[in-house]
Protein backbone atom coordinates (compact mmCIF):
# COMPACT_ATOMS: atom_id res chain seq x y z
CA UNK A 1 0.00 0.00 0.00
CA UNK A 2 1.28 3.45 -0.72
CA UNK A 3 0.10 6.52 0.88
CA UNK A 4 0.21 9.79 -0.79
CA UNK A 5 -0.02 12.95 2.13
CA UNK A 6 -1.31 16.50 0.63
CA UNK A 7 -1.22 19.92 2.19
CA UNK A 8 -4.40 21.85 1.77
CA UNK A 9 -4.03 25.45 1.29
CA UNK A 10 -1.93 26.32 -1.76
CA UNK A 11 -1.78 22.90 -2.94
CA UNK A 12 -5.71 21.51 -3.57
CA UNK A 13 -7.22 24.50 -2.44
CA UNK A 14 -6.90 27.97 -4.00
CA UNK A 15 -6.61 30.56 -1.13
CA UNK A 16 -3.58 32.93 -1.74
CA UNK A 17 -5.34 35.97 -2.22
CA UNK A 18 -7.88 34.77 0.72
CA UNK A 19 -5.03 34.36 2.72
CA UNK A 20 -3.46 36.80 1.90
CA UNK A 21 -6.19 39.55 1.77
CA UNK A 22 -6.75 38.60 5.44
CA UNK A 23 -3.46 38.51 6.46
CA UNK A 24 -3.31 42.70 5.71
CA UNK A 25 -6.61 43.53 6.99
CA UNK A 26 -5.70 41.61 10.39
CA UNK A 27 -2.25 43.54 10.62
CA UNK A 28 -3.66 46.48 9.83
CA UNK A 29 -6.73 46.46 12.33
CA UNK A 30 -3.85 46.03 14.50
CA UNK A 31 -1.96 49.01 13.64
CA UNK A 32 0.60 47.02 12.31
CA UNK A 33 2.15 47.57 8.35
CA UNK A 34 0.22 44.87 6.23
CA UNK A 35 2.60 42.03 5.30
CA UNK A 36 3.73 42.15 1.36
CA UNK A 37 1.35 39.43 -0.65
CA UNK A 38 5.00 37.77 -0.88
CA UNK A 39 5.65 37.60 2.31
CA UNK A 40 2.13 35.76 2.92
CA UNK A 41 2.58 33.21 0.66
CA UNK A 42 5.80 32.13 2.32
CA UNK A 43 3.61 31.57 5.51
CA UNK A 44 0.81 29.56 3.97
CA UNK A 45 0.69 26.09 5.30
CA UNK A 46 2.18 27.11 8.34
CA UNK A 47 -0.70 26.91 11.71
CA UNK A 48 -1.82 29.66 13.40
CA UNK A 49 -0.32 30.98 15.95
CA UNK A 50 2.86 30.33 13.58
CA UNK A 51 2.16 31.91 10.50
CA UNK A 52 1.42 35.65 12.05
CA UNK A 53 4.11 35.51 14.88
CA UNK A 54 6.39 34.77 11.94
CA UNK A 55 5.17 37.85 9.59
CA UNK A 56 5.06 40.26 12.18
CA UNK A 57 8.14 39.18 13.73
CA UNK A 58 7.44 38.81 17.41
CA UNK A 59 7.12 35.95 20.12
CA UNK A 60 4.66 38.38 22.04
CA UNK A 61 1.65 36.10 22.78
CA UNK A 62 -1.10 38.94 23.61
CA UNK A 63 0.07 40.14 20.05
CA UNK A 64 0.29 37.05 18.43
CA UNK A 65 -3.37 35.90 20.28
CA UNK A 66 -4.87 38.71 18.80
CA UNK A 67 -3.62 38.32 15.50
CA UNK A 68 -4.88 35.12 15.85
CA UNK A 69 -8.69 35.78 16.50
CA UNK A 70 -8.76 38.79 14.04
CA UNK A 71 -7.42 36.23 11.11
CA UNK A 72 -9.77 33.80 12.07
CA UNK A 73 -12.94 36.53 12.47
CA UNK A 74 -11.87 37.68 9.13
CA UNK A 75 -11.52 34.54 7.34
CA UNK A 76 -14.68 32.52 8.61
CA UNK A 77 -16.46 35.44 8.02
CA UNK A 78 -15.02 35.70 4.16
CA UNK A 79 -15.73 31.53 3.81
CA UNK A 80 -19.81 31.83 4.96
CA UNK A 81 -20.59 34.18 2.63
CA UNK A 82 -18.15 33.36 -0.37
CA UNK A 83 -17.53 29.11 -0.03
CA UNK A 84 -16.83 29.33 -3.68
CA UNK A 85 -12.98 31.36 -2.28
CA UNK A 86 -11.83 27.85 -1.01
CA UNK A 87 -11.93 26.73 -4.64
CA UNK A 88 -9.98 23.55 -6.07
CA UNK A 89 -7.17 24.27 -7.71
CA UNK A 90 -7.59 23.07 -11.82
CA UNK A 91 -7.13 19.54 -12.13
CA UNK A 92 -6.84 18.69 -8.31
CA UNK A 93 -10.22 17.03 -8.77
CA UNK A 94 -9.06 15.10 -11.82
CA UNK A 95 -5.72 14.12 -9.96
CA UNK A 96 -7.68 12.83 -6.40
CA UNK A 97 -10.11 10.69 -8.48
CA UNK A 98 -6.79 9.00 -10.64
CA UNK A 99 -4.91 8.51 -7.40
CA UNK A 100 -8.14 7.21 -5.70
CA UNK A 101 -7.98 4.51 -8.38
CA UNK A 102 -4.92 2.98 -8.30
CA UNK A 103 -4.71 -0.73 -6.42
CA UNK A 104 -2.90 -0.16 -3.10
CA UNK A 105 -3.07 3.68 -2.60
CA UNK A 106 -4.32 5.82 0.19
CA UNK A 107 -4.64 9.22 0.43
CA UNK A 108 -4.51 11.81 3.41
CA UNK A 109 -4.31 15.39 4.23
CA UNK A 110 -1.79 16.86 6.62
CA UNK A 111 -2.21 21.06 7.14
CA UNK A 112 -2.17 23.76 9.07
CA UNK A 113 -6.13 24.34 9.01
CA UNK A 114 -8.01 22.77 12.19
CA UNK A 115 -10.12 20.02 11.52
CA UNK A 116 -13.57 21.56 11.30
CA UNK A 117 -12.03 23.87 7.99
CA UNK A 118 -11.04 20.25 6.52
CA UNK A 119 -14.21 18.99 6.80
CA UNK A 120 -15.74 21.68 5.33
CA UNK A 121 -13.83 21.89 2.61
CA UNK A 122 -13.66 18.45 1.46
CA UNK A 123 -17.64 18.46 2.09
CA UNK A 124 -17.66 21.56 -0.26
CA UNK A 125 -15.90 19.87 -2.77
CA UNK A 126 -17.35 15.98 -2.01
CA UNK A 127 -14.55 14.61 -2.07
CA UNK A 128 -14.45 13.93 2.24
CA UNK A 129 -14.43 10.03 1.70
CA UNK A 130 -11.20 10.09 -0.77
CA UNK A 131 -9.15 10.65 2.35
CA UNK A 132 -8.15 8.37 5.26
CA UNK A 133 -5.74 10.34 7.37
CA UNK A 134 -6.84 13.67 8.03
CA UNK A 135 -3.66 15.47 10.07
CA UNK A 136 -4.42 18.90 11.50
CA UNK A 137 -3.34 21.07 13.95
CA UNK A 138 -5.94 19.32 17.09
CA UNK A 139 -3.61 16.80 17.95
CA UNK A 140 -0.14 17.69 15.80
CA UNK A 141 2.24 20.10 16.52
CA UNK A 142 2.63 22.54 13.23
CA UNK A 143 4.61 22.12 10.43
CA UNK A 144 7.61 22.20 9.32
CA UNK A 145 7.03 19.42 12.72
CA UNK A 146 6.95 15.63 10.75
CA UNK A 147 4.43 14.96 13.60
CA UNK A 148 1.47 14.81 10.93
CA UNK A 149 3.36 13.05 8.81
CA UNK A 150 4.74 10.41 11.04
CA UNK A 151 1.05 10.12 12.83
CA UNK A 152 -0.61 9.26 9.19
CA UNK A 153 1.70 6.53 8.85
CA UNK A 154 0.89 5.38 11.94
CA UNK A 155 -2.78 5.21 11.72
CA UNK A 156 -2.43 3.71 7.93
CA UNK A 157 0.07 0.98 8.72
CA UNK A 158 2.52 2.56 6.88
CA UNK A 159 5.03 2.74 9.21
CA UNK A 160 6.39 1.51 13.02
CA UNK A 161 6.57 4.11 15.34
CA UNK A 162 10.22 3.29 16.93
CA UNK A 163 11.13 4.67 20.46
Amino acid sequence: MTLVMFDMDGTLIDTQALITEHMATTFVGAGLDAPSPAASRRVIGLSLPVAPARLAHTDDPVLIDKLVEDYRSHYRASVLTHSDREGLFPGALEALQRLRQWDGMRLGIATGKGLNGVHRITGNHNIADYFVTLQTLDHNPSKPHPGMLLRAMAETGRCRMRR
